[in-house]
C-alpha cells in the first residue's frame, strides 16, 4: 500500500490507509493523509471496510495470504453481506485454474 500512497502523495492528491494495529509497533507510511489514516484492532474488519468502499480488486495472486484476500470478498458478495465488486486477477496460472474451479 505505500507505493500506491507515495504515488498519490508525489501529485499532491489526498490518500487514505486503512491500518491494523499489532502487537508489535507498526506505524502508518509516512505518505498517508493525517485526516484519512485509520487504525482497526481486527484483520476481519479493516478488510470489510476496505471491501465496502472498494469498486474494484485488483490482485497479483502469489500466496495463501492473497488467496484468502480474493476469495474471502467473493464469499461476502454471495450472502449479500457486501456488494459485489468487480475483481480482477494479474499473473499465474495457478490463479487462473482456482477461478475456473470456483466458477
Amino acid at each position: 500500500m505505500e507505493a500506491a500512497n507515495r504515488g498519490a502523495f508525489d501529485v499532491g492528491a489526498p490518500t487514505a490507509g486503512l491500518n491494523i494495529a499489532l502487537l508489535k509497533d507498526q506505524q502508518p507510511n509516512a505518505y498517508i493523509t493525517p485526516g484519512l489514516c485509520f487504525r482497526f484492532h481486527y484483520f476481519a474488519i479493516r478488510k470489510l471496510h476496505l471491501l465496502l468502499r472498494a469498486r474494484a480488486l485488483v490482485a497479483f495472486p502469489g500466496g495463501y495470504g492473497t488467496l484468502d484476500e480474493l476469495f474471502e470478498p467473493q464469499r461476502w458478495s454471495r450472502r449479500a453481506l457486501s456488494p459485489l465488486c468487480r475483481s480482477f486477477w494479474f499473473g499465474n496460472l495457478i490463479g487462473a485454474k482456482l477461478l475456473i474451479l470456483i466458477f
